[in-house]
């Protein structure tokens, strides 16, 4: 019995949690603090046994109403090129191709419904951010 005891415990301390990273933006342009973002919260999750399917990258609308903001279509071919490299990196343009600016609950259920179906219950999505996307949705939540 101990020993039953023993690996049953095991078993479960070697099971990992799984979960998929995003990270959503303009990324006008797309720059090397974008993908270290995520390069490094997969290496701070995998030290924590934690294991990271993938990480996807949201791009805004065009809508979105940032000045100089340049079309959906380029900045999606900068992040595909970006990203090229990496294959545990996705560029996902649900998002861009939205009519109108679509707020980060939407951009998540919607992340989220997929990985579900995807991956399985038992998978979390992770949104990765900066402290200018915590201001922005700290404004666009108060309105």
């Amino acid at each position: 019995m101990e020993n039953e005891t023993n690996s049953f415990n095991q078993s479960q301390s070697e099971l990992k949690q799984r979960i998929v990273l995003i990270l959503t933006g303009s990324f006008n342009p797309v720059t090397i603090g974008h993908l270290h973002t995520l390069q490094f919260s997969r290496d701070y999750y995998q030290a924590r046994s934690i294991q990271v399917l993938e990480g996807i990258l949201s791009p805004v609308s065009d809508s979105y109403g940032k000045p100089g903001l340049i079309n959906a279509k380029y900045r999606i071919e900068m992040l595909q090129a970006a990203t090229r490299d990496e294959p545990w990196l996705r560029v996902d343009t649900w998002e861009a191709e939205q009519p109108t600016w679509t707020k980060t609950k939407l951009v998540l259920d919607h992340h989220h419904d997929l990985v579900k179906k995807k991956y399985g219950d038992d998978v979390g999505l992770r949104l990765l951010s900066g402290l200018l996307k915590i201001d922005f949705i700290n404004q666009k939540q108060t309105r």
